[in-house]
């Protein structure tokens, strides 16, 4: 489930841009964007890891949320509504709208299957509240 819920979604998104333009390389955008940016949850295991905070096997621990609680942050600085957005301005600022619009497109699909899966507060996926909040998960998770 874990790879499907984010692959199918991103795959659709790029075959898609691909057939509308014909460039092959909006495949990957939107795999990068609407898929990869998971690799974020492996960083925060591995900083809660560090500083001694888990005891379960990363595959455990990313797959159940645990690692979470464990640490009792939720850094995940990828999952973002401004690091989508700039994507999309510095893309179209570069003159690749077709890279801007898919890989921002993709990105907050990913965030709303996230939002919804997880029903969280509307400010959960902005990086800047997780910054005011100093990353704390029971700050975080507290307000809905």
């Amino acid at each position: 489930k874990l790879i499907a819920e984010h692959l199918i979604p991103s795959a659709l998104i790029g075959f898609t841009a691909y057939w509308l333009t014909g460039q092959g390389h909006l495949i990957t955008i939107a795999l990068l964007t609407g898929w990869l940016i998971d690799s974020d949850h492996l960083l925060d295991f591995f900083m809660a890891k560090w500083r001694g905070k888990i005891i379960d096997t990363w595959q455990t621990s990313i797959k159940s949320g645990s690692y979470f609680k464990s640490s009792g942050k939720i850094i995940v600085f990828l999952h973002s509504y401004e690091l989508a957005t700039l994507w999309l301005l510095v893309w179209g600022a570069l003159g690749e709208w077709e890279i801007g619009i898919v890989g921002s497109f993709a990105w907050l699909i990913h965030l709303a299957i996230d939002h919804f899966s997880y029903s969280l507060n509307i400010y959960t996926y902005f990086l800047s509240y997780r910054v005011y909040k100093k990353f704390d998960i029971n700050a975080i998770c507290s307000e809905k």
